[in-house]
């Protein structure tokens, strides 16, 4: 997982038995699905929309213990599979390189992490133009090949779909009730009360 990028503190906050999940405000069902069966979610690439309505709740955490959970699963000798790979980057980080035309491959992992979608820095117009052409490739590519995406992001299905003006709808399977729901993504809407970037201070506090 480091090598591909996620982060080895909440790797190691992840795999600690005090480790809970956040509160969720829908879609815990599909997160039980999911990782009740994770030969599935690789066969079918099966994806996610993970989101808050505000930031700190857990999300890109999450994140991470789906894909620990994953990597513990496929890392058993009888359920090992060749030339698997686990990839995490932010929104910023996808879209710098699409913009400096780097192909970096980590969005062609077999299961791919985008973080903050949504979040990009989109300070000028060249940014702004880029971002939707970029995730059209991406979801057009991982659908096709049926690789498992997870999406992380402040913005609920509808506010994305305004965000980029309804281009990668159909792609992300953003329905006309604003709902994440279809052949491969489901949503998961992630809440509660306490912003979960200071409940873990190296300061003990």
């Amino acid at each position: 997982m480091t090598y591909g990028g996620f982060a080895q503190n909440i790797i190691d906050y992840v795999s600690k038995p005090e480790y809970s999940l956040p509160v969720f405000e829908s879609g815990d069902n599909h997160l039980t699905e999911y990782l009740a069966d994770p030969e599935r979610v690789i066969d079918r690439g099966l994806s996610l929309y993970i989101f808050s309505r505000e930031a700190g709740r857990g999300k890109t955490v999450l994140a991470h213990h789906i894909v620990k959970q994953l990597c513990t699963h496929f890392a058993r000798t009888e359920n090992y599979r060749p030339k698997m790979s686990f990839a995490f980057q932010t929104a910023n980080a996808f879209l710098d390189n699409t913009l400096s035309y780097q192909d970096d491959e980590l969005w062609q992992s077999t299961v791919y992490v985008l973080d903050d979608l949504g979040n990009e820095k989109r300070a000028n117009k060249q940014r702004r133009e880029a971002i939707a052409p970029a995730l059209q490739e991406l979801l057009q590519f991982r659908r096709n090949e049926r690789l498992p995406t997870i999406f992380t992001s402040n913005y609920s299905p509808g506010a994305l779909s305004a965000l980029y003006e309804g281009r990668i709808d159909s792609l992300l399977e953003i329905g006309v009730d604003g709902v994440v729901h279809g052949n491969m993504f489901r949503q998961i809407e992630v809440g509660g009360g306490e912003d979960l970037r200071t409940l873990n201070s190296e300061w003990g506090g």
